[in-house]
Order: C-alpha cells, then structure tokens, then sequence
C-alpha cells in the first residue's frame, strides 16, 4: 500500500502543478455558476417535467453531483489518460522497468492518483455549490451532510471508473492515441443514455455507472409528490430550455440511501479496480523494441505534397513535423476519406463521412502548441528571435493543409459543383480547429485539452448535430455563417497561442 501511495502522491504532485490543472479548476468552478441558474434564466440545468427544485442543500448536492459526474465524465477522462505513457515521455520509463515494482502496484498506483485528481475537482463542484446556494438564496439553511453524501456516493464512484478506464486505455496499445479518444466519447454517451432505457419498477438502472438514476428517481418522486395529477417521469439534465410558463418548484428532501443504494454506488468502486487489476498483464512495464523492429515500420513521406522550394521549406519542415510519426494505416484510412467524401451522395458524406474525415486528423492536430515542451526544446526555441508569433501562421497553415488533403475529395466536388462557398467554409473549419488546438496546446502545455474540448463539440454537433455546433452540416446548409464564425475565432486563437508562448518564455 504505501508504494501505491507514493507512486500515486508523486504523479498527483506533478499533475497539480500544471497550468492545465488551474484551468480545469476555473472552468470547474464556472460550470458550478451555470449549474445553478437564476430563478429567471432561459434555461434549467435539471428538470422534472417542466418542475425544477427549491435551491436547497438537498437539492443543489443532488443535482450538481449528477451534473459533474455527467459532464466531468468526459473532459476528466482527457485530464488524467496518459499517466502511464507521460512516463515514457519523461524518460523515467527505463527506471521503472528496472525495478522490483509489481504491474498491478504500479497501474494502481496510477489509478489512485488520476482518481485523487478527479476528486480534487468534485471538491471544488461541491464548494462552488454551497456558494452558489448562499448566493441564490432562495434557501440559505446549508445541511452539509445532504451535500456532502450525494458527491461522495454518486461523483466519487464514478470518478474511480472513469481513472480506471483512463488506465486501462493507456494499457492497451490501441487506444492509446486518437481510437481510444474516440471510443471514449461512445463509452461516455452509453453511461448517459443507457441508465435511462434499463431502470426497473423503482426507476434506478442496475447499469448506472454516474449515478444518474439514483439521483432522478428521488427527484421524481418528490415532483410527484408535490404535483400528484402529472406524470413526473420526463427527466432532462444540461441546459434545457424554460418554457414562456417558467418552471414550478417543488421542495426536495434528499435521497433516501438505502443499504442497496449505497451498495450499488459502491460496486462500481470495486468494478473499477477490478478492472486496473485485469489490464494489469498487459501492461508490457516500458520494454522498448528493438531498433530492427521500429526500423520495419512502414511510412511513407507526406511532406511531398508540398513543393521543396525555398519559399515553402518552413511549411514543408512544420508539415513534416506534423505528420511525422504517422502509420501507413493512417494514411490509408486518409487516403479512404479523402476518396469516399468525393464519390458518395452529399447527404452521406455530410452526416456520416465528412465527421469522420473532420476527426481523423484529431491526434496529428492535437501536437500543435504542445510539441516544443513535449520534446524539452520550448527553452531553446523561445531563445530565438520573434519565436512567439514566427511559426504560428505556418503551424496554422501546415495543419489546415493537412485536415484539407484528408477532406480533398469533398473539397474538390464542391468546387467542381459550384459551390466554391461551401469549400471556403470547410477549409475555414479546418483552419479554426488548427488555431485552436494550437492555443490550447501552448496554454495547457499538453495536447489532452484541445482532444476533449474538440471531441466534445464533434460528437453534440457532427454526430447528434445539435444545430449549434453542426459545423459538418453547416457547411452545405450554411457556408457563409460558418465561414465568419471561423474566420472571427481564427486571429483570437492565434492571439492566444502568441500570448501562451510569451508566458512561458519569461
């Protein structure tokens, strides 16, 4: 045990003290503030059939321990995955091979500290709500045992699931790079929907890993309670719209933690390391292969699809940085888009093959700003004269050319076709979403930022297409209001970036 502690207080130590960490705290605390809207606002973050809750210790701990759950699920797993590789990067990998640490040991040690981290932040969600229930006041009578309970029994044990799984996919090869970060956004989505379509007579899902049903059968109860002719079973979570009625309120007494409550909650903690114990024998404890082995590696050289001419050698030697690295099943896979999204019917290409084309170079783009310290040369380089906004038009350049060459065929039919509009706005996506993985990647230090915010947009907006964010779609349905939007988001991005850089060149 006190091995574990200590591999998993040194990796929490190091983690804590990264500026990405004080940004995930910040936003921590801003979704605490939306989380508990104005009684007059537009929108409800948890409704009961047009019902919400007196905002009362029992309701705000409740509601807000689902919410962070919901939405920490996604964007903690982000924060914590790659413990285990970022020990390769560190080049500490060949220390921890050699010694007598078991593979278990070792990835529980990881599993605590990502879980300690993930904790950290439910800490503060629950700060932040009693805050926000002393400034609402609707009911400032504070009860911290019915905060306290709700997120230690519904956030806790979904955060133990959510580090584990975070381990067990930086185990497994695989998933290590942009399918795991992908995958997860499904695995997420099933946590949330699943629960609702498997709940038995009393409304709890045997298969709720958030705690999400634990929290809205007692919210459904005390709605029906209160308002006994309707039926309370219309349960929404996450900005839903306030009718022009407004919302009915109804007093919530807590829920009520039965011995098979607590159990259940307490269940997926076992689950969790469980299933660090079970990637265990995969773990391979850093062995490098041998060089003939990485020799054999097949690769092809992206970088002459740009002219080697003096004028473009820094674009051709930031686009070789870029694609560096990358399998000749990548470039297959890019090759296949590239094909698929010129010749399939334009519906088809907008909702199914265009996202995946638009995502495809997720882990390629997500370098970008993060690359100088992943490699220790961001001192180095911020020794260079102008190095805070020199390359960052050509970084920019480099990963828009990239995102366009795996998007060429859509580009190409479009301009074939007439539409040179709706190309202009799908390049200008591209350009966008190369900016912004540049700012993020300079600000955090760390690529894992601009990957969960990225995947989060394209999975509500390409692949639910939540109208706002539908940028896929928008680029036939509305071209030229996507390509202002991109184009206004372009120079703040880049402004971010050049100030990132300045900040850490002090």
């Amino acid at each position: 045990m006190s091995v574990i502690l200590a591999i998993a207080g040194a990796d929490a130590a190091e983690r804590t003290r990264r500026f990405s960490f004080l940004l995930v705290i910040a936003v921590a605390l801003y979704a605490g503030y939306l989380y508990v809207p104005d009684v007059h606002a537009g929108y409800a973050s948890v409704t009961i059939h047009d019902h919400r809750g007196i905002y009362n210790s029992a309701y705000l701990g409740a509601a807000i321990a689902i919410l962070t759950s919901s939405f920490l699920g996604v964007i903690g797993f982000y924060l914590v995955r790659g413990s285990v590789e970022r020990d390769r990067e560190l080049n500490v990998d060949a220390i921890v091979g050699a010694s007598r640490v078991r593979r278990a040991t070792f990835l529980l040690g990881k599993f605590a500290s990502n879980l300690a981290v993930l904790c950290a932040i439910v800490a503060i969600s629950c700060i932040a709500a009693i805050l926000m229930q002393q400034f609402r006041g609707e009911d400032r009578h504070l009860d911290a045992l019915a905060f306290v309970l709700p997120f230690l029994l519904i956030s806790v044990p979904a955060m133990a699931m959510v580090a584990a799984i975070a381990v067990v996919f930086d185990v497994v090869k695989p998933l290590r790079g942009v399918i795991g970060a992908i995958l997860y956004v499904f695995v997420w989505s099933a946590a949330l929907t699943v629960p609702m379509t498997t709940t038995n007579g009393a409304r709890i899902s045997p298969f709720d890993p958030l705690g999400i049903t634990t929290v809205t059968a007692s919210l459904g109860a005390a709605a029906q309670a209160a308002y006994p002719k309707e039926k309370n079973d219309d349960v929404t979570i996450g900005g839903d719209r306030v009718p022009k009625s407004g919302l009915s309120a109804y007093r919530f007494g807590g829920v009520r933690w039965t011995l098979a409550i607590v159990a259940q909650r307490l269940e997926w903690l076992v689950l969790a390391v469980a299933l660090v114990l079970l990637a265990s024998p995969l773990f391979d404890r850093f062995l490098r292969d041998a060089p003939a082995e990485r020799r054999s590696g097949r690769t092809l050289d992206l970088t002459r699809v740009i002219p080697n001419v003096p004028a473009l050698r820094v674009l051709r030697a930031e686009f070789a940085l870029l694609v560096n690295g990358a399998s000749i099943w990548w470039v297959i896979g890019a090759i296949g888009l590239a094909v698929a999204t010129g010749v399939a019917r334009l519906d088809v290409v907008t909702h199914f093959i265009l996202p995946v084309a638009l995502i495809w170079p997720l882990e390629r783009l997500s370098a970008l700003g993060a690359r100088e310290r992943r490699w220790n040369v961001a001192d180095v380089l911020a020794a260079t004269p102008r190095f805070a906004g020199r390359t960052l038009l050509v970084q920019c350049v480099a990963g828009t050319l990239l995102g366009s060459v795996v998007c060429g065929g859509y580009l190409a039919r479009l301009l074939v076709t007439g539409h040179p509009m709706a190309a202009f706005a799908c390049i200008a996506v591209i350009a966008a979403t190369a900016a912004a993985a540049l700012a993020l990647g300079t600000l955090t230090g760390a690529s894992r930022a601009f990957e969960a915010a990225y995947l989060l947009v394209w999975y509500l907006g390409p692949i639910n297409h939540l109208p706002q964010l539908d940028f896929a779609g928008a680029t036939v349905s509305a071209p030229l209001v996507l390509m202002l939007v991109c184009l206004t988001v372009l120079p703040v991005f880049l402004a971010l970036a050049a100030a990132g850089r300045l900040a850490r060149a002090r």
